[in-house]
């Protein structure tokens, strides 16, 4: 696992440093830092956009047929048919999959940063925005006589605002179909 993270590390580490020696602000060379990994990886976004929507063209244009088959056709019969009619139109199902390629993409980058942002004694007493350690954890959240960290809120509710409006994009393109 290690041999694998090693060229993420490295570009991570210096990315990071080169950010930091022009920003002298570790908070802010984070945020350029992961600048630059997402928009490395909009290329990669939108080959996977590309593909997804043809292979949504082509379960579109298979639909009638798949249909038909499903109305005739009952259990093993039916399935083999199907089967048939994907391979003949190079449709696989594991194209369902293609949008998991993303995640997987940025998985090795944010462990690399993990392991090695970690490390650096740069960030001890450094301040940035609100937070003023960015070593330790926010505390911002004053609750019960004790103090709870409210990034991890912030993010959990951009993650689930980013997850509804992917879903209202889904249900406006179906709507369009």
């Amino acid at each position: 696992m290690d041999s694998f993270l090693r060229p993420f590390m490295w570009l991570v580490g210096s990315s990071f440093e080169f950010f930091f020696q022009q920003t002298q602000n570790p908070g802010f060379s984070i945020l350029l830092l992961s600048l630059l990994v997402t928009s490395a990886l909009l290329p990669v976004q939108g080959l996977i956009a590309w593909v997804k929507r043809k292979n949504q063209n082509k379960k579109m244009a298979l639909k009638p047929v798949e249909d038909e088959i499903e109305r005739a056709y009952k259990g093993h019969t039916r399935y083999l048919y199907l089967k048939t009619l994907y391979r003949q139109h190079g449709y696989g199902s594991w194209n369902n999959f293609i949008s998991l390629s993303l995640p997987l993409l940025q998985i090795p980058f944010f462990i690399a940063a993990y392991h090695y942002l970690s490390t650096q004694a740069v960030f001890e007493g450094a301040s940035f925005l609100i937070l003023n350690d960015l070593s330790k954890p926010d505390a911002l959240l004053p609750f019960g006589g004790t103090n709870l960290n409210l990034l991890p809120f912030v993010m959990c509710l951009i993650n689930l605002m980013n997850v509804e409006l992917q879903t209202l994009e889904k249900n406006s393109e179906k709507v369009a179909l």
